[in-house]
């Protein structure tokens, strides 16, 4: 840092040259200084080491003009000072953060802070962005994010397609309108209109619909979507809500009123009247149906009460079953349809009834409790029949005429196996022997599959039940409430059934059968394991098979043939085809066998 008066005067040599030498310093450090020179020219440049601004005199040599600034720590310039116009003729290069200010106080902003670019506006007036044809904002690479076009449409897109357009009559949207929270408000002088060209308006609640409104064929259906929910119908009588009626989906839409219903213009004579005009009934025409209020007297004990004009509401005759009245009134036949069996009025009910239709839609025979735990049988509303028996033989089949078959099994309507006879001798037809396991951390690996080679474990598999408890589903026995204990926690006894593993050793000879598939019917992971009769098992990608081949492990879940004809403890199955019935993705393939794996 140097500076000189850059003036040389009439001096000795060693004077001179000292003086040129302090002058040409003071030039090739351009004057630098924390002051300016005390002598200065007309544009001259003088650094200001104080404040590390590089500046040029002016023309009339009364003051310094600042260029920039200097960052001596990052060897570059800080900042530039223009009184008027910049032109660049190339790119305006600045770093992460560094920003364009603009305005007096520097109320605009703009920047890029590495991850986000920024146009902020602090000051107290408006920001405009002003276009003579249109305003667009647009991806980088061009796709359209919003369009604002002069003196018309205002249009918003999502990835380049438009989904929000104003027009001159309104808005246009494509696709779906979703409000996080709040409350959407559709107020209008005029109609709403809901114009679904698809003839379906739905109802969505957290993106699951829960109802719609239906055009089938010019019909009007309104159907509840959701499984087992019902459709309630409310109003408000006397300034109190009511739930007038519901139509309950658990129940097939079986209809509940919460007070009494009159059909074709019949009178009140009880919950609910049907007016009739027939002669069926009797020799009486106008007839009607009541079915009887439970509280009403003990006089009309019979579930369905049958009553004439001519009886003027004075009486009711009970229909009943075998001779007998019945109280309505009991818990336990609440919803359900009873036939019952006896010979004097009044009887014990609880060891007269026989037959019963339950709520739930299941035909009952000597129980009144849908449970298989009870002696008794049932057919369920889902197709299953359930025979208990306190001992002896639960079912008996009997083909009287000729030999042939007695049972068929299908599947999807198509016959799979059957049951048949041929003079004393019963065969099971297209079957196998298997059994349950499981894995030994009774996990559920679905990349196991069909026809794998398993092994046995000696751990066993364990069955536990929780404590059940008596819910409103139930047909509640009398003495009995909801959340009562109605049966006990316990553990299933298990004698015989392991657990098992996917085949690891070659010529394994702990060879349990084949995995056929898992047990979706409950919540344990049980599998099961084919391992006596036809069946088909998994043959590794290149290994050839031919029919008749004795096969064992291959020690990764896959079988291969033994080697000789002598069936051994590794042996698991016999080739009677060597059709692949179907090929895995990793070049495995299924073939018909023999299973011998017990």
């Amino acid at each position: 840092m140097s500076q000189n008066d850059l003036t040389i005067a009439n001096q000795g040599f060693a004077s001179f040259r000292s003086d040129l030498n302090s002058a040409l310093q003071a030039l090739g450090s351009t004057n630098s200084g924390s002051s300016a020179p005390s002598t200065t020219f007309a544009n001259q440049l003088f650094y200001d080491t104080t404040n590390n601004i590089l500046k040029i005199r002016n023309e009339d040599n009364d003051a310094f003009i600042s260029l920039f600034t200097l960052d001596q720590s990052n060897d570059n310039i800080e900042s530039l000072t223009i009184d008027g116009t910049l032109n660049l003729n190339g790119s305006l290069d600045m770093g992460d953060n560094n920003k364009i200010l603009i305005g007096a106080g520097d109320d605009l902003e703009i920047y890029h802070d590495g991850s986000n670019s920024y146009i902020d506006d602090s000051g107290t007036g408006r920001l405009f962005l002003r276009g003579n044809d249109r305003v667009q904002i647009q991806k980088y690479t061009g796709e359209d994010m919003i369009t604002c076009k002069s003196d018309g449409a205002v249009e918003l897109f999502h990835d380049n397609s438009k989904k929000f357009e104003t027009t001159s009559s309104g808005v246009t949207v494509t696709g779906n309108i979703a409000n996080a929270s709040g409350n959407l408000t559709l107020d209008v002088a005029g109609v709403i209109l809901l114009d679904a060209d698809g003839g379906n308006v739905q109802l969505h609640d957290a993106g699951t619909e829960f109802g719609r409104f239906i055009n089938n064929s010019s019909d009007f259906e309104i159907k509840s979507a959701i499984s087992d929910k019902d459709i309630r119908f409310l109003g408000n009588d006397g300034g109190s809500e009511i739930n007038a009626l519901t139509l309950d989906m658990s129940d097939s839409g079986r209809a509940k009123f919460n007070s009494r219903a009159n059909f074709n213009g019949a009178s009140d004579q009880g919950i609910l009247t049907v007016a009739a005009n027939t002669t069926a009934m009797a020799t009486r025409s106008n007839h009607h149906i009541t079915l009887e209020n439970t509280s009403q007297s003990s006089d009309a004990k019979g579930l369905i009460n049958y009553k004439t004009n001519a009886d003027n509401g004075a009486s009711f005759t009970p229909v009943v079953f075998g001779g007998i009245t019945v109280d309505p009134s009991s818990s336990t036949r609440t919803g359900a349809f009873c036939v019952y069996v006896a010979n004097t009025d009044n009887a014990d009910v609880s060891s007269d009834e026989r037959l019963r239709v339950d709520r739930f839609g299941n035909l009952l025979v000597g129980s009144s409790n849908s449970s298989s735990d009870e002696v008794g049988a049932r057919l369920k509303s889902g197709g299953r029949g359930d025979f208990t028996v306190s001992g002896g033989s639960c079912s008996i089949m009997n083909r009287k005429a000729s030999d042939g078959a007695i049972l068929f099994f299908q599947q999807e309507n198509s016959t799979e196996g059957s049951i048949s006879v041929s003079g004393s001798t019963v065969s099971l037809v297209g079957g196998h022997l298997s059994r349950w396991s499981r894995l030994l951390n009774n996990s559920k690996d679905e990349t196991i599959v069909k026809g794998t080679v398993m092994t046995n474990l000696d751990e066993m598999v364990e069955w536990k039940h929780e404590k059940e408890l008596w819910t409103k589903d139930d047909e509640l026995p009398d003495g009995v409430s909801i959340g009562d204990v109605k049966k006990d926690a316990y553990i299933e006894d298990n004698e015989q059934l392991n657990k098992m593993a996917v085949s690891s050793v070659e010529g394994d000879v702990n060879v349990a059968g084949v995995f056929v598939n898992w047990d979706n019917d409950d919540d344990w992971n049980d599998m099961n394991v084919a391992m006596t009769g036809d069946m088909v098992i998994r043959i590794a990608k290149g290994t050839t098979i031919a029919r008749g081949d004795l096969l064992m492990s291959s020690g990764d879940g896959t079988a291969k043939p033994q080697g000789d004809d002598i069936v051994r403890s590794k042996t698991i199955a016999k080739v009677t085809s060597t059709n692949k019935s179907h090929t895995y993705d990793d070049g495995t393939y299924l073939v018909p066998c023999v299973l011998m794996a017990c």
